[in-house]
């Protein structure tokens, strides 16, 4: 993702219409960016002065059938027998998430509901009211690594304060009921270590202190000791 890209996401990112792996991306760039600081800002001020100004009303009952007709149809894939379904559908388009800003806002509005948008910028008043996932997300020193499964995508953040890593995917392609996908870091001599198994697109805490890079492999539904199949990919942490 480059810099246009991913300020391009300010607005959708303000209404939550980002997935995991551009919430993380974009996150960490918002912390070093004060024009999307500002931005984002801009959209929790205009929602909250909205939300208070605008009477309570009761929604027609035909609102959600017309914001359903308005979002385009995406049907899903069929699955190969005996397989898991894909960790995340299809990336939405442009369009599709600019109906899904506009459903939202409607909804707001007619609900006369107050928005409170979190600003990942500014510290919290308490570093115990962070998940362990999240104290490596927003350390200081944390670092993003990207890689490529197929079409999908994963996202390792690591930070060497914390001595910790977490990661996030997305599309990864399905695996039979009987099998998982469980991570690995490797130390210089390639070593491997297991860092658990994926539970779900994450963003996941992985286990133990990272290592130079990171392994992915489809192992039994319960786990390996070592890994049984070659790495679907290997993501550089350095």
């Amino acid at each position: 993702m480059n810099d246009d890209e991913i300020h391009e996401l300010a607005g959708a990112y303000a209404l939550g219409a980002v997935d995991d792996i551009e919430r993380a991306s974009f996150e960490r760039h918002l912390k070093t960016c004060a024009a999307c600081q500002e931005e984002v800002a801009s959209y929790d001020d205009a929602l909250v002065a909205l939300a208070s100004t605008a009477r309570p009303v009761a929604p027609p009952p035909a609102l959600k059938s017309r914001i359903m007709d308005a979002l385009p149809e995406q049907a899903p894939a069929p699955a190969p027998a005996g397989a898991r379904p894909a960790h995340r559908p299809e990336r939405r388009t442009f369009a599709s998430r600019t109906r899904l800003l506009v459903a939202a806002a409607v909804v707001a509005l007619l609900a006369g509901v107050g928005v409170g948008i979190a600003q990942p910028w500014q510290q919290p008043t308490s570093v115990a009211s962070l998940s362990p996932a999240e104290r490596v997300r927003l350390a200081p020193d944390a670092k993003e690594y990207q890689g490529r499964v197929g079409d999908g995508f994963v996202l390792v953040t690591a930070s060497a304060a914390e001595r910790a890593a977490t990661i996030t995917t997305d599309r990864l392609p399905p695996v039979g009921s009987d099998r998982t996908y469980q991570a690995w870091f490797l130390d210089a001599s390639g070593t491997p270590r297991s860092a658990g198994l994926l539970r779900d697109d994450g963003p996941q805490l992985l286990t133990g202190v990272p290592g130079p890079s990171l392994a992915l492999s489809v192992e039994p539904s319960g786990g390996s000791k070592a890994p049984t199949t070659k790495p679907v990919v290997l993501v550089a942490l350095t």
